[in-house]
C-alpha cells in the first residue's frame, strides 16, 4: 500500500515538475526560427503592408521609366500563367451545388461563350478586312450592349429582392453606359480594358474579407497608395511623347494610344502597364498567398468535381492544355511578338468575362 502511494506521490512531483518546465518554456525569450524570421517583427498584416507597397512604388518607377519596354516584358513573361492561376482560383471558388442560383451560373456560362465566340468572329473579320469602318463600328456596338444587358441579366438573378432603391441605382449605371457606348462605342471598349485590370484589385478585397480580415485595413491603404501613383504617373508623363515602333504601335492598340495619341500616348501605355502589372501581383501574388492556394492544386480538394469524376478528368484536361498554352505563349513571344500579342489579346477576352459573374459572385459569398 505504501509503495502505491509512493509511486502516485512520484506521479504527481513529475507532473509539476513538466508543468513548471512548461510555463518556463512558454516564458523563455529566444531567437526566431528559421522558418519564421520576419514574425518576430512584423505582424502578418504589417509583413504584407511592407512588402505591398513596396511593389506597388517598384511597379510605378518601372511603368514611368519604360512604359512599351516594361508592358511587354510584363505580358511576356506573366500574360499566360496569371490566365491559368484565375482559372484555378474561380474553379476552387465553385459551390458544389448550385441549387437556387442555378439559374445564376447558366447565364454566367452562356454568356461567356456567346460572347467570347462574338468577339473572336469580329476580330476575325476585321483583320481579313471584311467588314468597313462603319459596320465594324456598329457590330462593336451591339457586342456591348450585349455585354451590359448580360450584366444587367446577372445582377438581377445574383440579387433577387434587392431593394427597389438599389435596383434603381443598378438600372441608372447601365443606362448611362449604353448611352455611353451608344456614342463612342470604341472609347467605350478602351475604357472596359482599363477598368479590366482593376477588377483584381475588387475580387482580392472580397476574398480578405473571407479568409484575411486582418489584412483589410492594410489593403485600403495600399489602394490608396495606387491612386496616388496613378496621379503622380499623369502630372510627371503628361505632354511625354513615346518613340514610335511596331512594339509600342502593337502594345497601343490595346492602350488607347490610336485614339489618345501625341502628348498623351506615353502617359497612358504607363498607366495601362502599372495598372496590367499590379492585375498580375494579384493573381500570382498576393492571391496564392492570402488563400494558401499552392496548397489546393489538387482536383480532389475543389468542390464542384470533388463528387464527379468526369468533370474533375475535363478540370485536369483544361489545367494541362493551360499549362502547354503557357509555354506556348512564351515561345511564340519569343519568334514573333507582335502577332502572339494579338492572339493573347483575343483568348485574353475569355478570362476578362469570365471575371464579371465571379465579381457579383463574391459579393455575397
Amino acid at each position: 500500500m505504501q509503495t502505491v502511494e509512493n509511486n502516485a506521490a512520484h506521479a504527481r512531483v513529475g507532473t509539476q515538475s513538466i508543468g513548471r518546465g512548461r510555463a518556463v518554456g512558454a516564458l523563455s525569450v529566444g531567437p526566431p526560427s528559421a522558418s519564421q524570421p520576419f514574425k518576430f517583427f512584423f505582424a502578418d498584416h504589417q509583413i504584407f503592408f511592407i512588402v505591398s507597397i513596396a511593389m506597388i512604388v517598384a511597379v510605378a518607377l518601372a511603368s514611368a521609366a519604360t512604359p512599351m519596354l516594361f508592358t511587354a516584358a510584363t505580358v511576356f513573361l506573366f500574360g499566360g500563367a496569371h490566365n491559368l492561376a484565375e482559372f484555378r482560383y474561380f474553379v476552387s471558388r465553385l459551390p458544389s451545388r448550385f441549387g437556387p442560383l442555378r439559374p445564376f451560373f447558366l447565364t454566367s456560362f452562356i454568356g461567356v461563350s456567346v460572347l467570347f465566340i462574338a468577339e473572336v468572329a469580329f476580330i476575325c473579320l476585321v483583320h481579313e478586312k471584311l467588314l468597313s469602318l462603319s459596320t465594324a463600328n456598329t457590330v462593336l456596338l451591339i457586342w456591348n450592349e450585349l455585354l451590359i444587358g448580360w450584366m444587367v441579366s446577372l445582377c438581377l438573378l445574383r440579387y433577387r429582392g434587392m431593394p427597389i432603391d438599389t435596383l434603381s441605382i443598378n438600372l441608372l449605371i447601365a443606362g448611362l453606359a449604353s448611352v455611353a457606348n451608344c456614342i463612342a462605342p470604341s472609347v467605350f471598349t478602351i475604357a472596359l480594358t482599363y477598368l479590366h485590370p482593376v477588377v483584381a484589385l475588387v475580387l482580392f478585397e472580397r476574398e480578405l474579407r473571407r479568409s484575411r480580415k486582418s489584412w483589410l485595413r492594410p489593403y485600403h491603404w495600399c489602394l490608396v497608395a495606387v491612386a496616388l501613383a496613378l496621379v503622380a504617373l499623369v502630372f510627371a508623363l503628361h505632354g511625354s511623347a513615346p518613340p514610335s515602333s511596331r512594339l509600342a504601335a502593337n502594345i497601343g492598340s490595346r492602350a488607347a494610344a490610336q485614339i489618345f495619341n501625341g502628348e498623351y500616348a506615353y502617359m497612358l501605355f504607363a498607366i495601362f502597364g502599372f495598372l496590367q502589372t499590379l492585375h498580375y501581383c494579384v493573381w500570382l501574388i498576393a492571391m496564392p498567398i492570402a488563400t494558401q492556394g499552392w496548397k489546393k492544386w489538387s482536383l480532389g480538394r475543389i468542390a464542384v468535381a470533388r463528387e464527379r469524376a468526369n468533370l474533375r478528368s475535363l478540370l485536369l484536361l483544361v489545367t494541362a492544355v493551360g499549362a502547354l498554352a503557357v509555354v506556348g505563349f512564351w515561345i511564340g513571344f519569343s519568334l514573333n511578338y507582335e502577332t502572339t500579342n494579338e492572339i493573347y489579346i483575343t483568348v485574353g477576352t475569355l478570362h476578362v468575362l469570365a471575371e464579371i459573374p465571379f465579381l457579383f459572385w463574391m459579393f455575397e459569398s
